[in-house]
């Protein structure tokens, strides 16, 4: 089903919410109760249809239900909504309305999560669903009630409570694909006081044996475990405290990324030729139509060592810095552990209102490591250096290689939060929230392209290491190649004033005081760039009651990202060479002039970034019709989104020039320009009977470059085909820029939808069958900002059929029905397995290298309450 876009409309008159509410059915089976869904995201207690936000709910049935095990999953079936994993699940990257983070740094998203209302700036992918009694995703600038980095959105996810009696379940998932998934959760009371709650799940899911590369490592295949621990303690009917403490570690294999054949490349190659990095990519003109098959074993080598043994090698320095320039055992992929302890105390008071207290303390250290040449099975090519006898060289990625680098991340996490809320009674006619929060974190990723081994064998090896290779104190392997690193302090205060003008119309405002303190220092010199931005951040809305069944609201919202820094300008030493030139004896183009390096800005100019800014604007109608059996929420929004901030690769030469230069690009995030977005949403849920319901979701999204001049497409991702019309000069750096002016922004649907059809009947023996299908649809988007390749619509299938008694059930399901294979992410590298000599396109080695789509997979999920 290619284009089931009268299939979604359907859906969007007849479909469904992702509420999931509770419903109870009158005698006669005409009318339906629809039990009320409470949300929390200004800071208290409200009820969903009266809130003047675009928000999505979704409970722990609903999960359940439709087999959610992963973010992926879930954002499938919710509006406005899109989710990547840029490389991994280490670096999630949801998108609301068309606000999209280019960058794997989790420190740099544009939809922040939060776990009971509390941030979490590592790495969302690990957050466990099944352990949340309600997850409520907030789309549009949150700014004002959940502070800092919630511009595009925000996704809560909120822990369950014990409950007052004993009980427990057990959850199973096994699929023909590897996966294996267990969790359970057990609560109840301890006394009259004290109530507990433990949940713990644990994966071990393998990939499809066609995966597995050349150093033996299956890619693709996933593990990880975690723990929930909450206690509830009421001393007195007006005081709750909850402490909770939660621990999450997962230990997966590097990315099922693949090329595909040279015939399938050579197929869907129309001669057009991007270039970025120095190195030629596959490109086209159209839609990205290719046999998306993988064309050979994957190669991979991340350990060094045994090709050089095969080849003879005996030299006990060689092989050991082979071993250095390896990934540890069981090392290659990705690691993430993250600890997290919170407290939070709600007392009421005498006259209604109510003193609320959130905090946490939290680390988390995750890393991802993998084979960036990807060569096997020739060795690394390390010797004596032609230039030094008495010295080794190491050749790594970039530097005439012959095995590219290993790349390794480590990234560490220090966060604490505390907010204190005053609230006022909720039978007021003026109500409202006041208070304050502090927030802090410590983010530092460095970034190794070789040699990371020998730091984790400890001071003795890098001290080898560097004898070795001549290395000194400021060049030594113990050194990162980059740091990507910031601390951070917020201090906010902030009110929501909400008043009742009548009985139909109720006002709100509110508003957020901030400061963030953004610096970034380097580790070694310990020198520091320093940015401050101080803001107030407003919401007005409003929600009209226009009968008991429908309400109309409104909003102004502003959110913003703090201005930033990028710290791999902290090295002096690096920057020294940027703005000065290469030193004296390194002249590398041989014309007597060290400065072989020019562009037209400093890395003063670079070392930092200016704030980004959301507007929204944004109406919408909720409401209940057809005797309660149709529940829908719509909503209308445009965004100017000003300043985009993201990261890019900054080249050091000049790029209209032969210049041969010493260092080519520096990771480093700038501010491009504007953009706008507009557009619609739709879900709902429509009750045809008790038996039989039907949701349905659809998002419209029209996402434009406004005045966006982006200095990354001419150097480094130029295209033979760029309109010169185009290229202007940037009015941030004095470099040529291409104006991206009224193109579509790439990677954004327009057109995205679902439906989901539902059907349950009793069978004897108090057992009930459930049958229910899933049908995602995501239209074409362009793969690139300047519109010239497409990538193809998607429509995703899937069906399940269930049994259910009260106290077990058991749900046979297909996922990806059609077995749809359009990838779920594109870029282009060098395969080794293509013989240079062979290629007539022109492109020599380089690929179209694919992450691919889950192939159609047959399971089943099983659950035991007690």
């Amino acid at each position: 089903m290619k284009h089931p876009f009268k299939l979604i409309l359907v859906g969007a008159v007849f479909g469904g919410s992702l509420l999931a509410p509770s419903i109870s059915f009158a005698q006669d089976d005409t009318s339906f109760a629809i039990e009320e869904v409470v949300v929390t995201g200004r800071k208290r207690e409200e009820s969903l249809q009266e809130v003047p936000i675009s928000i999505s709910v979704v409970n722990q049935q609903f999960l359940s239900d439709v087999g959610v095990v992963d973010q992926g999953d879930l954002f499938e079936l919710i509006p406005g909504i899109q989710y990547d994993q840029v490389f991994d699940r280490n670096a999630a990257t949801p998108s609301v309305r068309g606000i999209q983070s280019l960058e794997a740094a989790t420190n740099r998203t544009k939809v922040t999560s939060f776990i009971d209302g509390m941030p979490v700036i590592g790495s969302v992918g690990s957050i466990f669903l099944g352990g949340n009694s309600q997850i409520e995703v907030y789309r549009g600038p949150q700014s004002a009630a959940f502070g800092r980095s919630t511009f595009g959105g925000a996704i809560n996810y909120i822990s369950p409570n014990p409950g007052d009696e004993f009980e427990g379940d057990i959850n199973v998932d096994f699929n023909d694909y590897g996966r294996q998934i267990i969790n359970g959760t057990l609560s109840g009371p301890i006394n009259d006081k004290l109530g507990f709650l433990i949940g713990a799940s644990t994966e071990d899911s393998s990939a499809p044996e066609e995966f597995r590369a050349t150093d033996g490592n299956l890619h693709g295949s996933r593990s990880g475990d975690s723990l929930i621990a909450k206690l509830v303690y009421t001393p007195t009917d007006a005081t709750e405290i909850k402490l909770s403490f939660s621990t999450v570690e997962t230990d997966d294999a590097p990315t099922n990324s693949y090329f595909i054949s040279q015939e399938a490349r050579d197929a869907c190659f129309d001669g057009t030729v991007s270039f970025g990095m120095g190195q030629f990519n596959p490109h086209a003109n159209g839609l990205l139509d290719c046999d998306w098959d993988i064309g050979s074993q994957i190669i991979a080598q991340t350990d060094r060592v045994p090709a050089l043994v095969d080849a003879g090698v005996t030299d006990e320095n060689i092989l050991f810095l082979a071993e250095a320039e390896s990934i540890a055992a069981g090392g290659a992929g990705a690691f993430d552990e993250r600890d997290r302890v919170t407290l939070q105390i709600d007392h009421s008071l005498d006259n209604g209102q109510s003193i609320q207290f959130s905090g946490f303390v939290g680390d988390e250290f995750y890393i991802r490591q993998s084979d960036g040449g990807s060569r096997s099975p020739e060795p690394i090519n390390i010797g004596v250096d032609p230039m030094n006898p008495d010295l080794y060289s190491v050749r790594i990625a970039g530097r005439g290689v012959t095995v590219g680098a290993i790349m390794s991340d480590p990234t560490e996490i220090d966060e604490e939060y505390a907010e204190v809320r005053w609230v006022s009674a909720e039978d007021q006619r003026l109500r409202w929230v006041t208070g304050a929060s502090y927030y802090s974190s410590s983010f530092l990723t460095s970034l190794y392209n070789g040699g990371y081994n020998a730091v984790l064998q400890g001071p003795e090896a890098i001290a080898r290491y560097d004898a070795l290779t001549g290395a000194t104190v400021e060049t030594s392997v113990a050194n990162p190649d980059v740091l990507l690193g910031e601390d951070t302090e917020n201090f906010g205060v902030f009110f929501n004033l909400t008043y009742d003008v009548s009985d139909k119309l109720t006002v709100t405002a509110e508003g957020r005081y901030q400061t963030d303190e953004v610096s970034g220092t380097n580790a070694r010199t310990g020198f520091t760039i320093d940015r401050e931005t101080s803001t107030f951040l407003p919401r007005l809305s409003f929600n009209y009651n226009a009968t008991d069944s429908t309400s109309f609201y409104g909003q102004l919202a502003i959110g913003n990202n703090p201005a930033g820094v990028n710290s791999t300008f902290t090295d002096e030493n690096f920057v020294d060479v940027l703005d000065n030139g290469i030193p004296d004896g390194l002249d590398a183009d041989g014309d007597g002039d060290p400065r072989s390096i020019y562009v037209g800005y400093s890395s003063d100019d670079v070392a930092t970034f200016e704030e980004e800014e959301l507007l929204q604007i944004e109406l919408g109608m909720k409401g209940v019709a057809f005797d309660n059996r149709l529940q829908y929420a719509v909503a209308l929004f445009a965004q100017q989104w000003d300043n985009e901030a993201q990261s890019a690769n900054l080249d050091w030469s000049n790029p209209l020039s032969d210049d041969i230069f010493l260092f080519s690009d520096t990771r480093a995030a700038v501010n491009n320009g504007d953009k706008k977005t507009k557009g619609i949403e739709f879900e709902g849920t429509y009750f045809v009977s008790d038996r039989f319901q039907v949701r349905g979701t659809f998002a419209y999204i029209d996402a434009t470059f406004a005045d966006y001049c982006d200095i990354t497409i001419i150097d480094n991702f130029t295209l033979v085909s760029l309109d010169p019309s185009r290229i202007e000069n940037s009015e941030v750096f004095d470099i040529p820029c291409y104006q991206l002016r009224g193109n579509e922004v790439n990677n954004v649907s327009p057109i995205s939808g679902s439906i989901s059809p539902s059907y349950s009947m009793d069978l004897a023996n108090g057992m009930n069958l459930n049958l229910r299908s899933d049908i995602r649809y995501e239209g074409k988007q362009y793969y690139d900002a300047f519109n010239a390749a497409e990538q193809d619509a998607v429509t995703l299938v899937n069906i399940s059929a269930g049994l259910r008694s009260d106290n077990w059930s058991a749900t046979l399901y297909i996922n990806n029905v059609t077995d749809e294979d359009t990838p779920t992410r594109l870029e282009g590298g060098n395969d080794f397995s293509i013989d240079p000599a062979t290629d007539t396109t022109g492109l020599g080695r380089r690929n179209y290298l694919i992450t691919p789509r889950t192939e159609r997979t047959i399971g089943l999920r099983a659950t035991y309450r007690f």
